[in-house]
């Protein structure tokens, strides 16, 4: 059972300002990097798996009667795309650094990149890519 309602959860978010042609999935994983993932406290840098599972059922429910929910191709690589999108943002607060650092507070980015390295060492160890795939398929 999921801990929230799916009939009070978002499907759909529009973000034009890194609109992009790529695979729909990795938007997806997007989002899951962005919405699901926590941030403070011993859990920080760890994905929410009940706001994962919650954001996921209700894309894929919602897609059911538009485009389609995932296919089985794009479900197997959302794990390897949520990687790939973290490694993204992490991307990016650098290059937002680089441009803006007169600016602002090189502190706040720092905070950023500790998050996102430790997004990917949660990640790689404990089964929890394997927690990932069993959500989704």
């Amino acid at each position: 059972m999921l801990p929230l309602s799916l009939q009070d959860s978002i499907t759909g978010l529009f973000d034009f300002d890194w609109s992009k042609i790529d695979a729909r999935c990795f938007d997806v994983a997007l989002a899951i990097i962005y919405f699901c993932m926590v941030w403070k406290g011993e859990a920080g840098g760890r994905l929410h798996m009940g706001k994962t599972a919650v954001f996921f059922h209700a894309y894929q429910k919602a897609s059911a009667t538009g485009i389609g929910p995932l296919s089985d191709k794009e479900l197997k690589y959302l794990p390897y795309m949520i990687k790939a999108s973290n490694i993204y943002v992490m991307n990016w607060v650098i290059q937002d650094y680089y441009d803006r650092k007169n600016e602002i507070d090189p502190c706040i980015h720092i905070r950023y990149l500790q998050h996102y390295i430790r997004f990917l060492q949660w990640f790689e160890k404990n089964g929890n890519f394997n927690g990932l795939e069993k959500l989704v398929l």
